[in-house]
């Protein structure tokens, strides 16, 4: 009996040792703080300017084309001193026809309005002694010799002007068998073939006018009315701006049968996108303030989204917000937050209305 007793007497000094803390803190009404579930940054959201854009995609094409053809037929392309993605300037020579027969028919027209002109000179005088004597000497010519040497230099000057005309003709035909550049470009198209005879009219060369290209893009009709002349565009690939140009005009109409309709937007010259091939961005329309978080501090569950607020006692609470354009990583607050409010910045998916958390450091967006 003796033993029992000394063990039980053991058991109830050590029972009471253990609860002796607990009781003094309940008597000093203290209770014990309770353990963070999770260390967290804290930030505040921040007023920004952002630009709202139209999606926009659609060609990258020549800002404009000239045709470079043959104005005069049946002769043949002697030379080329050009070829495909040549820079030119206007005036240059691109290529040469043959102009061997014209050359002799240019002598031979020279030699012909100098005969007409020694014509005209021999009328001329004629005419003149004509109009002396029937001025001074009356009689001493009859009035159809009169008549005649003076319609005869009538005829000298209209034959020597026809002759003029013929010798014109053929000096631009001449000219005409050297085919140049009508403006500053980059040949983009070469159908002219060495030694082929094509006739007036057809199609040697192709040029990109002052090696300008455009996009031709392509929005909604209900967008189209939200674009003016001026704006900037972008153009991106993957999120990454490839090249930046201004609307220079829009299309009157939009398409029938896709509902869409093409805004023209001039690229510099250093926009290192080929003709031909398909581009995709955004076009800005307009820059308004907007609040912004870290998209890590926002937090989806069940379609909607959530912040997680600092209290004054450690503790987060949840509040829905409604949210906007993604951006740089960082979001844009539409609704349902304190611009001053302290948000958590990251672990919000282990959190939960009224946890208690460690606030490490305040963190200022970037």
């Amino acid at each position: 009996m003796s033993r029992k007793r000394t063990l039980f007497l053991t058991l109830l000094c050590l029972t009471g040792l253990s609860l002796a803390p607990t009781r003094v803190a309940a008597e000093n009404g203290a209770p014990a703080p309770a353990k963070p579930v999770l260390t967290v940054r804290a930030v505040e959201p921040r007023q920004e300017r952002w630009t709202s854009t139209i999606a926009a995609s659609g060609w990258i094409a020549p800002w404009n084309e000239a045709s470079i053809s043959t104005e005069i037929g049946e002769l043949r392309v002697e030379e080329i001193l050009v070829d495909i993605g040549d820079r030119v300037k206007k005036g240059q020579v691109l290529a040469r026809l043959s102009h061997d027969a014209l050359e002799a028919d240019l002598r031979r027209h020279e030699a012909v309005v100098a005969s007409a002109e020694a014509s005209l000179e021999k009328a001329t005088t004629d005419a003149s002694r004509a109009r002396r004597l029937s001025e001074n000497a009356k009689g001493t010519m009859s009035q159809k010799d009169i008549q005649d040497a003076l319609i005869g230099e009538k005829v000298a000057k209209a034959n020597l002007g026809a002759e003029q005309a013929n010798l014109d003709s053929i000096t631009l035909k001449l000219e005409q068998t050297t085919i140049r550049a009508i403006d500053d470009g980059v040949v983009s198209q070469k159908s002219a073939t060495l030694g082929a005879v094509p006739a007036a009219g057809t199609e040697l060369f192709r040029l990109i006018r002052q090696n300008r290209i455009e996009w031709q893009a392509e929005v909604t009709a209900k967008d189209l009315t939200q674009i003016v002349t001026g704006q900037r565009a972008q153009i991106s690939d993957q999120g990454q701006a490839l090249c930046y140009g201004s609307v220079r005009t829009t299309a009157p109409t939009a398409d029938r049968t896709t509902g869409r309709a093409t805004v023209y937007i001039d690229l510099p010259e250093n926009c290192a996108l080929t003709p031909g091939s398909f581009a995709s961005g955004s076009i800005e329309i307009d820059t308004k303030a907007v609040t912004t978080v870290p998209s890590t501090a926002v937090t989806m569950e069940g379609g909607a989204s959530y912040v997680y607020s600092l209290a004054d006692n450690d503790t987060v609470e949840r509040r829905p917000v409604t949210i906007g354009r993604r951006r740089d990583g960082h979001v844009e607050v539409v609704s349902g937050l304190d611009p001053h409010a302290r948000l958590v910045v990251n672990g919000g998916g282990f959190l939960f209305d009224g946890a208690p958390v460690a606030v490490v450091a305040e963190e200022a967006q970037k």
